[in-house]
């Protein structure tokens, strides 16, 4: 899984690689996929774009 994942990725550049990545909201922050925002994971919508993350 792993290589294939690495074979997956290796078109990406550094922000679709980062977009790709799931959130944890086991963290006290994250980082919205959609617009680069860091917010608190006490909401389950991004702040800056409203993305919304299932909550």
């Amino acid at each position: 899984m792993r290589v294939l994942k690495e074979h997956e990725e290796k078109g990406l550049d550094d922000i679709a690689r980062d977009a790709a990545r799931p959130v944890d909201f086991d963290a006290a922050e994250a980082t919205c996929p959609a617009c680069g925002t860091t917010f608190p994971t006490s909401s389950a919508r991004c702040p800056d774009c409203g993305l919304n993350f299932g909550g």
